[in-house]
């Protein structure tokens, strides 16, 4: 059962760019241009982000979750404007905070929490699509209390849990009955018309090659 959801897209340096007179982004392919070089900081093979970034970008450059040779083509012209692949979220946030990285991929809610914490950074929806990345909740096989356990899951997926979650994590309700106020439903992906916007990728493809991206990220994109 999905806990909540977020969306996979991109993030900025809204001081940078403000400073420096740049138009905020609004493309995938922002990430290639050429201004930007060496102010782009991604997330390592083994994060999960770029583990649905590799397929999100095959699938807007002629590929699919089966079929990832476009994407590693072009991700590989993006490797000189990279300054580094970070494992940790800690890591890439601080280069967000020290001005070094001024553009990326991250998940809404880790960009709208680091926005809430006085990060100078902000979220965009890419034109072509943000992925759309879910949480989820697994009763684990042979619990000892596996009826409260679902009891537990039923109660989080309710009305006001959900509209508690909107509010402090920034996910999206997978509840259609909760109604989030204005100020709230800003920061997370809500409502019909954008949830339906945003790309749902094969997850059993993904969870068949993900294993294989990883390794062909580390050895072509990261050269480890």
């Amino acid at each position: 059962v999905m806990q909540g959801f977020q969306a996979e897209g991109l993030q900025y340096n809204v001081k940078v760019f403000h400073e420096r007179g740049l138009a905020p982004p609004t493309s995938w392919f922002d990430l290639w241009r050429p201004e930007l070089k060496g102010r782009i900081a991604l997330y390592a093979g083994t994060n999960a982000y770029t583990q649905y970034f590799i397929p999100l970008l095959a699938r807007i450059t002629g590929g699919s979750e089966r079929n990832v040779d476009p994407a590693f083509a072009r991700m590989k012209t993006l490797v000189p404007s990279v300054i580094t692949f970070l494992t940790a979220p800690a890591e890439l946030d601080n280069l967000f905070k020290q001005n070094e990285a001024w553009l990326g991929y991250n998940g809404s809610s880790r960009t709208y929490e680091l926005a809430a914490a006085g990060f100078p950074v902000d979220f965009v929806y890419p034109k072509e699509g943000a992925a759309l990345f879910g949480n989820w909740f697994d009763v684990v096989k042979g619990a000892p209390h596996p009826e409260a356990a679902q009891e537990f899951v039923n109660y989080m997926i309710g009305e006001a849990p959900q509209a508690l979650m909107a509010k402090h994590i920034f996910f999206g309700p997978v509840n259609k009955k909760t109604r989030l106020e204005p100020d709230v439903a800003k920061y997370v992906p809500y409502g019909p018309e954008l949830v339906k916007g945003l790309i749902q990728l094969d997850i059993a493809a993904m969870n068949e090659h993900v294993g294989q991206w990883v390794e062909r990220w580390n050895k072509e994109i990261e050269r480890k």
